[in-house]
């Protein structure tokens, strides 16, 4: 996901301007917000991660997770920095999931298959694009 948005193409573009590409969707997956089972704290929605009581932890700098996540603070007008544990990072969407699990945060966002892997409650919030990229010739 570039900051556009937009999945692989604006890359695809970018990378390889003077190749002529297929390009084949493979699958989908959906990401949201992962949260305690039952969801104690009440959270609905990206504006109720800037709450007091709330702890969250983020991905990390550069996966498409953070760059969706950032993009929507910035159209929300959100500042990151009301965010307890926006700088607390994991590289992976199972590890936010078991920080949440484990009660060291109340939220994180992630894959849905990481939220049901460790029995968590799930806001589903984006859908990502896997794409297959072949030369025509």
């Amino acid at each position: 996901m570039d900051e556009s948005g937009a999945y692989n193409t604006p890359y695809l573009s970018r990378l390889f301007p003077q190749r002529n590409l297929q390009v084949v969707t493979l699958a989908h997956r959906s990401q949201g917000l992962m949260l305690p089972p039952d969801n104690p704290k009440g959270i609905r929605e990206l504006g109720d991660l800037i709450r007091d009581d709330i702890r969250f932890v983020n991905r990390n700098l550069g996966s498409g997770t953070r760059i969706w996540l950032d993009e929507q603070l910035r159209q929300k007008n959100i500042p990151s920095e009301m965010i307890n544990g926006y700088e607390e990072t994991c590289r992976t969407h199972s590890a936010a999931a078991k920080q949440v699990k484990m009660g060291l945060a109340d939220a994180s966002i992630g894959l849905q298959a990481a939220a049901l892997q460790n029995e968590l409650d799930f806001i589903p919030l984006f859908e990502e694009r896997f794409d297959l990229t072949i030369p025509k010739e």
